[in-house]
């Protein structure tokens, strides 16, 4: 005959071993989900904030500029661009956009540096493009950009609105890109990141929200 206490102790014994596995289980699944989620956020805002580990780099000093009046070179007016995380000789080349045409591009062979800098105005009266750089270890010139016969291209007309740089490394296939706008009055535009900026850092801060959540509740 079976003893009701040691049934009774059986029963509870064999209860609570199942809690415990179910609790167990739970906490798994968040440590597993917690550990996705943060992995997933990190990668996102890392992404989101561009491609550290590449080598080459352009950065901008400002994000507008205005049309020179006559001479007049002041900050708002002339825009500077540094190059760097490149070596002398390598093979690179670069293209000038504006609003999503090509306004120049060519052979990019940098004999100084890094790092180096380009150089852009455009004069009120004329708004003939001025491109120039220091890289090639001369006297700034008309344009940056060899077209493959040693002579650099012509100096085109500009107009308002976005433009871009980009130059690559064709020996180790870094490239580097960055943008800013030429704008009759810079005060008067509002700038806006870019949608897909937007959408990198958005999951990942909204991953990291998730990942802070589970921790609360395992806490609870």
């Amino acid at each position: 005959m079976v003893d009701k206490d040691s049934e009774l102790r059986y029963t509870v014994t064999n209860g609570i071993g199942l809690i415990v596995r179910e609790k167990e289980g739970e906490a798994m699944k968040k440590h597993w989900l917690r550990g996705l989620l943060l992995g997933a956020s990190l990668a996102l805002l890392l992404s989101g904030g561009g491609a550290l580990a590449a080598s080459l780099s352009l950065t901008v000093d400002q994000e507008c500029f205005e049309c020179s009046p006559g001479d007049n070179e002041g900050p708002e007016h002339l825009v500077e661009i540094t190059v760097a995380g490149y070596n002398v000789g390598d093979r690179m080349s670069g293209e000038l956009k504006l609003d999503g045409v090509v306004v120049q591009a060519g052979g990019f062979p940098a004999s100084v540096g890094p790092p180096c800098e380009f150089f852009m105005r455009v004069p009120c009266d004329t708004f003939g493009l001025w491109f120039g750089t220091d890289c090639y270890g001369a006297a700034a010139q008309g344009s940056a950009f060899s077209n493959g016969s040693g002579e650099v291209s012509g100096w085109p007309t500009a107009g308002y609105g976005d433009f871009s740089l980009r130059i690559w490394n064709e020996d180790t296939g870094d490239s580097a890109r960055v943008g800013w706008r030429f704008a009759e009055d810079c005060e008067a535009v509002e700038f806006v990141p870019e949608p897909a900026s937007i959408l990198l850092l958005g999951s990942g801060l909204a991953g990291l929200a998730g990942h802070a959540a589970l921790r609360w509740r395992t806490r609870e």
